[in-house]
C-alpha cells in the first residue's frame, strides 16, 4: 500500500467534525516490518489461547438490548449463510489480521472526554469513507485491537 496514498486518506478525515474542534486523537499505521510484527505476535497469542484484553470492555451478546441482539443474530446468520462452509476461512483470516496491509490505529489520550469517543468514531468512519473513495478496503474490527499492550509496544504509542 503505496504511504502516499495512507496520508491522503488521514488527511481527508480531518476535516470530520469534532465536537468543540477539540481532535484529541492520533493516527498510528502499521506496515512493513512493525505490520509483520504485530501480525506475528497477534497469531501466536491467538494460538495460544491467549485472552483479548482491548482498552475498552467487551460486553457479552447477552448484555446487548433486545434489539441489538436481534441485529447480532441475524447478521451472524446472513454471514454464516454467505460464506458457508467459508467459515473456517473467515476464522483463520481474523488470526491472520485478515491479511491486511496496513493496520490503522485511532489513539484517544487519557481522560478524554465521552464527546471525544464520539467524534474519534465519525473520524474513524470517515476514514474508511476516505479509503473507499480510493479503491482500498476497510472495516474496523475487534480483532485488530484485541492485544493492546503488544501492539503499544510495538508501535511505540504512549501507556497514557
Amino acid at each position: 500500500m503505496a504511504p502516499d496514498d495512507l496520508k491522503e486518506i488521514v488527511q481527508l478525515a480531518q476535516r470530520t467534525p469534532s465536537w468543540a474542534n477539540s481532535q484529541p486523537w492520533q493516527v498510528y499505521i502499521a506496515t512493513g516490518q512493525t505490520l509483520e510484527k504485530i501480525k506475528a505476535h497477534h497469531l501466536a497469542a491467538a494460538q495460544q489461547g491467549v485472552s483479548g484484553n482491548s482498552d475498552f470492555p467487551v460486553a457479552h451478546r447477552t448484555q446487548w438490548g433486545q434489539q441489538a441482539q436481534e441485529n447480532m443474530a441475524k447478521w451472524g446468520q446472513e454471514l454464516q449463510s454467505y460464506l458457508g462452509d467459508q467459515m473456517p476461512q473467515m476464522s483463520a483470516a481474523q488470526a491472520h489480521l485478515f491479511n491486511a496491509a496496513a493496520l490503522v490505529y485511532l489513539v484517544l489520550p487519557q481522560g478524554a472526554t465521552d464527546w471525544s469517543v464520539y467524534d474519534l468514531g465519525a473520524f474513524g468512519q470517515t476514514l474508511m469513507l476516505a479509503a473507499a473513495d480510493k479503491k482500498i478496503d476497510s472495516m474496523p474490527a475487534y480483532e485488530i485491537v484485541r492485544y493492546p499492550d503488544a501492539v503499544r509496544k510495538l508501535m511505540g504509542i504512549p501507556a497514557n
